[in-house]
C-alpha cells in the first residue's frame, strides 16, 4: 500500500542519513590529518633552511679568515720571560674563550633537544594542545636561531684568538730551542659538521616519509569527498522521493476525506427521500392490496349474474 511504501522510504532515508553522517566525519578526520601532516611537514622544512644556513656558517668558520696582526719582531726582539709572561696571558684569554664557546655549544644542544621534543610532542597531541605547543616551538626555535646567530660570531673569535696564540706560541718556541713544534688546528669543525650532516639526513628522511603520508591522505581525502558527494545526492533524492511519496498519500487522504464527506452529504439528502419512497412503497402496496380486493368483488358480482342469467334462461 501507499502507507507501507511511504514507511519504507523513511526507513531508506534514515539509512541514508547516517551514512551520509559517517561520510562527513571521515571527511573531517582526513582533513585534520591532512592538516597536521601539513604543519609538520612544514615545520621539517624550517629546520631543514636553519641546519642548511648553519652548515655554510660552519663552513665559513673553517676558512682562514682574515689573518691576526701580529708583530713578530717584536715577540723576536723582547726578552724571553715577557714573551713568556705575554704567551701566558694569550692563553689565559684563549681559556676563557674556550669556556664561554663550550658553555653556548652546550646550551644550543639543549635547545636542539627541546625542540626535538616538542615536536615529537606535537605529533602525538590532539589538534586543541597543538595550539598551545606551537607558540612554544616558535619560542624554542626563536631561542636556538638566537644562539646559532650568537655562537658564529663566538666561533669566529674563537678562531682568532687561537691563531693569535698559535703565533704566539711559534715564536716562543722557536727561542726555546723547540723546533718543528706541530701546533693542532685552532677549531676542529669535523665533529659538528658530521653532527650536522647526520641531523640533515635524519630531516630528510623524515620530511619524505611525510610527504608520502600527505600524498596517501591527499588521495583518500578526495575518495571521501566523492563518497561524500555520492552520499549527499543520494539522501537529497530519497529526501525528494519521501516528500513526493508524503504529498501523493497527502493528496489520496484528502481526496478520500472528501469522498467521504460527499457520501455524508448525500446519505443526508437522501435521507428523506428515502422515507418518501418507502412511504410511496407502503402505499402502493396497500394499493394493490385494494385493487385485489376490488377484482376480487368484481370477479364474484360477474360469476353472480352469470348464474342468473343462467337461472332465467332455464
Amino acid at each position: 500500500t501507499q502507507k507501507q511504501n511511504l514507511q519504507h522510504s523513511q526507513e531508506q532515508l534514515l539509512t541514508s542519513r547516517e551514512e551520509l553522517t559517517k561520510a562527513e566525519l571521515q571527511l573531517e578526520i582526513s582533513q585534520n590529518q591532512i592538516k597536521e601532516k601539513e604543519y609538520l611537514l612544514k615545520q621539517f622544512n624550517l629546520s631543514k633552511e636553519g641546519i642548511s644556513r648553519l652548515q655554510q656558517e660552519i663552513y665559513l668558520l673553517g676558512q682562514d679568515g682574515e689573518e691576526q696582526q701580529v708583530d713578530l719582531n717584536e715577540l723576536e726582539t723582547m726578552p724571553l720571560g715577557d714573551l713568556e709572561t705575554k704567551v701566558t696571558q694569550v692563553k689565559e684569554e684563549t681559556a676563557k674563550v674556550v669556556n664561554f664557546v663550550n658553555m653556548q655549544e652546550e646550551e644550543l644542544t639543549l635547545q636542539a633537544e627541546e625542540v626535538k621534543e616538542i615536536q615529537q610532542k606535537m605529533a602525538q597531541s590532539s589538534e586543541v594542545d597543538k595550539l598551545g605547543l606551537e607558540n612554544e616551538l616558535a619560542d624554542s626555535q626563536e631561542a636556538m636561531k638566537l644562539l646559532n646567530e650568537t655562537l658564529v660570531g663566538q666561533r669566529r673569535n674563537l678562531k682568532k684568538q687561537q691563531k693569535l696564540l698559535n703565533e704566539y706560541l711559534k715564536v716562543f718556541s722557536r727561542r726555546k730551542g723547540i723546533i718543528d713544534l706541530d701546533f693542532a688546528e685552532t677549531i676542529n669543525i669535523k665533529p659538528l659538521l658530521s653532527e650536522i650532516e647526520a641531523q640533515q639526513k635524519e630531516i630528510d628522511q623524515n620530511i619524505e616519509r611525510l610527504a608520502q603520508e600527505l600524498n596517501k591522505l591527499q588521495n583518500n581525502y578526495q575518495e571521501y569527498q566523492q563518497t561524500l558527494n555520492s552520499q549527499k545526492e543520494q539522501y537529497e533524492h530519497q529526501q525528494n522521493q519521501l516528500k513526493t511519496d508524503q504529498d501523493i498519500l497527502q493528496k489520496f487522504f484528502s481526496h478520500v476525506t472528501e469522498i467521504q464527506t460527499k457520501v455524508e452529504l448525500l446519505e443526508t439528502a437522501l435521507h428523506p427521500i428515502q422515507e418518501h419512497l418507502n412511504n410511496i412503497r407502503n402505499n402502493t402496496q396497500h394499493l394493490q392490496q385494494e385493487v385485489g380486493q376490488i377484482h376480487d368483488r368484481a370477479n364474484a358480482q360477474h360469476t353472480a349474474v352469470d348464474e342468473l342469467e343462467s337461472m332465467l334462461k332455464d
